[in-house]
């Protein structure tokens, strides 16, 4: 093996976990996104609900 390749295999065990970091990254990023288009087209259902002050969670009206 020489020079060349160690370095190539250097550059491979820096650049491998960097490039697993960055793709999770994207990921993550393309999920929120389309998550939030679709939520946006009213295709995913999303319903929120606020309970007032004086409501016991036994009083919230069932979902």
């Amino acid at each position: 093996m020489n020079t060349f390749d160690q370095m190539l295999l250097a550059q491979l065990d820096v650049l491998a976990p960097l490039l697993c970091i960055a793709l999770a990254i994207l990921l993550c990023a393309e999920l929120i996104i389309s998550f939030r288009i679709l939520a946006y087209r009213r295709l995913v259902p999303i319903r929120i609900q606020q309970r007032t002050p004086t409501q016991t969670p036994e009083q919230t009206p069932p979902r």
